[in-house]
């Protein structure tokens, strides 16, 4: 069994396989060694037991103010938008629901407003947000929460948070994705 052998790089299909062929004692322990065994694991089974998407929010919208808030000397970001992105994945994996996901790619753009205002944010940081907007308008509109994510930009883009140029990118990287949106009435 796979308990017992070193296993690399093995499928889904694989792993499912040879945990059908197992009892429901040896699962139970599988699972147990896999809570004890690493933090993301344990994380995972513990949003599974007791679901609060609330507290999950909570404590990834922190993560991504915190990359936000990574300054240099002359005050220069050093906010890292593949973390950003990361952080953003993360969340997903937990399928906590589009409107939490949606939230959550709202914050992320209005605190990079709210950062770029005060700190110098590089092109590929410029460009990241820009590419980060488009994916979420199309994950809100291929999940039903394309109206939610589009009140949500007028909101940030109304409260003039950051310079008007970066403002103004958002508004029409939103307004070049709903002409392929696929779900938003036009």
């Amino acid at each position: 069994h796979a308990a017992g052998r070193r296993l690399n790089n093995m499928s889904k299909t694989s792993l499912t396989r040879e945990l059908r062929t197992m009892e429901k004692d040896q699962l139970i322990e599988i699972i147990l060694q896999a809570y004890s065994a690493g933090k993301e694991t344990k994380e995972y089974f513990d949003f599974f037991v007791d679901p609060n998407p609330e507290g999950m929010y909570k404590k990834y919208s922190d993560l991504i103010v915190k990359e936000f808030s990574r300054v240099k000397r002359g005050h220069r970001t050093k906010a890292r938008i593949s973390v950003i992105k990361g952080i953003i994945k993360k969340f997903m994996s937990f399928e906590p629901g589009a409107e939490y996901v949606t939230e959550l790619y709202l914050h992320a753009i209005s605190h990079a407003l709210e950062t770029e205002k005060n700190i110098y944010f590089t092109e590929t940081l410029s460009n990241g947000i820009k590419k980060l907007t488009t994916e979420a308008f199309t994950y809100s509109d291929r999940h039903g929460t394309a109206r939610l994510f589009l009140n949500g930009i007028e909101n940030v883009v109304k409260a003039e948070k950051g310079t008007k140029y970066f403002r103004r990118m958002i508004r029409d990287c939103v307004a070049d994705s709903l002409n392929g949106a696929e779900n938003v009435s036009k």
